[in-house]
């Protein structure tokens, strides 16, 4: 017996035609198009400039990297990036335009009219002689933004990518294979 037939012996005609139906309208919810932004902070810098006079204080320069991404399939339009207090200085890589603006809270919000699909947004953000803003949020009206983790890595071959890739897909297939086979040789 296989496990097609198993599985239509076991389970009533109405049940498993539900099942299937909410089983494609699943797949087709988590396969579909939408905005889906990730944020976290790249690197975290300070700079001691030392006086030039004698008497003269060193200045500390506090420098941090904020990373914004949507990873979605479709386009976010008004993207927001909190900010805890304003910054003595900030810059947008790529350049873009952006306007800001200050909450009943007195913190900082940066505004971008659009975000492509899988777009990169680099923000650095500069305070001379105290701490930095914390970054608390980034939202759109389609999605609130998830904190991640970045970090620096080694950008490999695409023969290294490919190789990976394929032995993954070697790999779920091998537990496909290992479970229908436990299975099947269960239900004999």
């Amino acid at each position: 017996m296989n496990l097609l037939n198993l599985i239509t012996s076991s389970i009533p005609q109405p049940f498993l035609s539900v099942l299937l139906t909410a089983l494609v309208t699943l797949v087709g919810f988590l396969l579909r198009p939408k905005v889906k932004i990730i944020w976290g902070e790249k690197n975290k810098f300070i700079h001691i400039l030392r006086p030039k006079k004698a008497g003269d204080a060193e200045v500390a320069v506090h420098i941090v990297h904020y990373v914004i991404q949507n990873t979605g399939k479709i386009g976010a339009k008004e993207v927001e990036a909190v900010l805890n207090f304003p910054p003595d200085e900030i810059s947008i890589w790529p350049q873009r335009k952006w306007t800001q603006d200050k909450n009943s809270e007195n913190r900082l919000i940066i505004k971008f009219e659009f975000m492509a699909p899988r777009e990169i947004i680099e923000m650095v953000v500069l305070t001379i002689g105290r701490d930095l803003p914390a970054l608390l949020n980034v939202k759109s009206p389609e999605n609130t933004g998830k904190p991640v983790t970045f970090s620096y890595h080694r950008v490999l071959s695409k023969f290294i990518y490919w190789t990976m890739i394929a032995l993954m897909f070697f790999g779920a297939v091998f537990v496909v294979e290992g479970v229908l086979a436990a299975i099947s040789g269960y239900s004999k």
